[in-house]
């Protein structure tokens, strides 16, 4: 799971600062977040090292800055 928490000003250091609402939603538009999955299936009808079928896949998802969203 990724959380993205808005700035806390109780939980800074002394003397940082927060960035304004409009300065967190420009930052989040356009950002995505890129996932490589990686896959093994056991395919039954065939034999030896053949039976395990490996593959790879990417996929891209949007951050949304309103919005939770999840993926299963």
């Amino acid at each position: 799971m990724v959380v993205f928490e808005k700035c806390d000003i109780t939980k800074r250091p002394k003397g940082a600062k927060c960035k304004s609402e409009a300065e967190i939603e420009a930052w989040m538009g356009y950002k995505y977040i890129l996932l490589k999955m990686n896959q093994a299936r056991f395919i039954q009808h065939k034999f030896g090292s053949n039976r395990v079928e490996k593959s790879s896949s990417l996929r891209w998802y949007a951050l949304n800055y309103n919005t939770r969203t999840d993926f299963p």
